[in-house]
């Protein structure tokens, strides 16, 4: 079947097989998993007239056919099995831990490990993965559909209990296990048309006086946003917090800001000044108090990951130097 053929040309644990008629299944041999899909349902022809696995499709076919469930961006749930793209300590450069990457652990009823990616995570998501950054992805056994989002939290849980001590404390914050969403892997830093700084500033003013943590912001890791939000703050009158913040936003230039933020979905497509400082309340208020998301397994602002962080930290950093060369130039 040429077309199958082709589109696992790339993967040498897959293959497939013919069931009957239009029926086929995906084996993959080396975790020992298969998926049944109708080809009929799930094929497209492209502009260059060559037919191919439409992959949305392919998962709405599997979902009908298959004891399976897709996650956009995060994994998926098949047979009693879930694989998800994850990060934390293990990933850092250097590592010398206990933990062991591939190997087999258990807790309760389930068994997992983390490792490279299988190529049945690859083929499936291929679609939406176009970072080509490898990640690793956690592999739990013994997990239902119903509640495999519940379940993975189990898995995180003990990882990080159970190997506390490889997670430095003054950075577990960051390097705690965590469901990611691989669409957005190897993003550390976002480029941004910021305003230009003016230094005809007002150097006695009491807010040109606290510039530690807006010095802060510029000197820390791309994830920092909340140094800024912080300088931000100086200019908080005496009102409810939310609405001063939203006051400041729509007293700026936001037009960009808002493309950008649209861009990286942080906020609707209809989104306005107001609906932003809304949501980078809700941000900050994440990051202090770790107010999460019941389902927060497959929240893209789960744990608050690195890659959410950067884009806040273009968007803090952008408003602290407006406000700063409104409130505090030169009249």
């Amino acid at each position: 079947m040429l077309l199958l053929d082709n589109e696992l040309n790339n993967y040498s644990d897959l293959s497939y097989q013919k069931i009957s008629g239009e029926k086929f299944q995906i084996i993959d041999h080396k975790f020992q998993k298969e998926v049944v899909f109708n080809l009929k349902n799930t094929t497209t022809t492209s502009h260059l007239q060559k037919e191919k696995l439409h992959k949305e499709k392919l998962h709405e076919d599997l979902e009908k056919m298959n004891n399976y469930r897709y996650v956009s961006g995060h994994g998926y749930f098949l047979d009693g099995y879930s694989e998800v793209s994850i990060t934390g300590f293990m990933e850092q450069e250097n590592y010398h831990g206990l933990f062991e990457i591939g190997k087999t652990y258990s807790f309760g009823s389930y068994h997992f490990e983390i490792g490279s990616k299988s190529e049945l995570f690859s083929f499936l998501t291929s679609y939406e993965d176009e970072s080509k950054y490898d990640f690793y992805t956690l592999k739990l056994n013994g997990v239902s559909k119903d509640t495999f989002s519940l379940e993975i939290e189990k898995a995180l849980f003990y990882i990080g209990s159970k190997f506390s001590e490889d997670i430095e404390q003054e950075y577990r914050e960051f390097l705690y296990p965590r469901v990611i969403d691989f669409r957005t892997v190897g993003v550390t830093s976002e480029l941004f048309n910021y305003t230009e700084i003016n230094l005809n500033l007002d150097w006695g003013s009491p807010i040109v006086s606290n510039l530690s943590s807006f010095n802060q912001g510029e000197s820390s890791d791309d994830y920092n946003f909340f140094a800024y939000y912080r300088f931000i703050e100086t200019f908080f009158g005496t009102g409810n917090e939310e609405n001063e913040l939203i006051m400041l936003v729509e007293s700026i230039d936001s037009k960009e800001l808002l493309t950008f933020s649209k861009e990286h979905r942080l906020i609707q497509n209809n989104g306005t000044a107001k609906s932003l400082a809304k949501s980078l309340y809700q941000t900050r208020n994440n990051y202090i108090h770790h107010k999460l998301n019941k389902k927060r397994t497959f929240d893209p602002t789960f744990n608050l990951p690195v890659q959410a962080l950067t884009k806040w930290k273009v968007i803090t950093r952008e408003i602290a130097i407006q406000l700063l060369n409104l409130h505090c130039g030169k009249k």
